[in-house]
């Protein structure tokens, strides 16, 4: 979605990543308890985990909440707009 929407272009560097995405059980640093499955991990890389052990309801919200939180690797913040994909979920 963001490489269709924008000029950004993505690519596999395994060496020199800018933004991580991983799947991983028990690894976060920060868990915030208002949203199960979120997680902030500060780094000087932008990562995004999704944790293995929250269940998410559907495949579509796995693709939402991955989509939303590589908006914030991205540098975007959350929006007022109820049905704009960085709205706080």
């Amino acid at each position: 979605m963001w490489a269709v929407n924008s000029s950004l272009t993505f690519e596999h560097d395994s060496m020199n990543p800018d933004i991580v995405l991983s799947f991983r059980k028990g690894f976060h640093t920060f868990v915030d308890p208002r949203h199960q499955g979120s997680r902030i991990c500060p780094s000087e890389v932008s990562e995004v985990h999704i944790e293995l052990t929250a269940k998410p309801d559907d495949t579509i919200h796995l693709l939402h909440t991955l989509t939303h939180e590589i908006g914030h690797a991205l540098g975007l913040h959350h929006s007022p707009q109820k049905n704009a994909i960085m709205y706080p979920f």
